[in-house]
């Protein structure tokens, strides 16, 4: 089974953290810092949301840990049971995209 009507998508959250050390485990500790973390919210509205400025002719490395959870008592619509999002999947994807000022 899809996500066609997007409950399970919906339902997902998503945390982004970004560090700056290619070396730092990608891990809770990654998201310990919340100046680490730049987005954090529902995957369907906030995964598209994230900006973060760098600097320019590559003056910024970033590492970036993705984590997507099921929360124990997720958005739901009303009358719908948690057992509605068994067998259904979903597939995130990010683009990077980047402007210059």
């Amino acid at each position: 089974m899809t996500d066609d009507d997007d409950l399970l998508w919906n339902a997902l959250r998503v945390r982004v953290a970004a560090t700056t050390s290619t070396a730092a485990a990608c891990d809770a500790t990654a998201f310990a810092t919340p100046a680490n973390v730049v987005a954090d919210g529902p995957l369907a509205t906030t995964a598209g949301s994230a900006a973060q400025p760098l600097a320019a002719a590559a003056g910024s490395t970033q590492v970036y840990c993705f984590e997507v959870s099921l929360p124990r008592s997720p958005t739901l619509p009303s009358g719908t049971t948690i057992d509605a999002l068994q067998g259904r999947t979903a597939a995130p994807a990010w683009q990077f995209a980047a402007e210059s000022d």
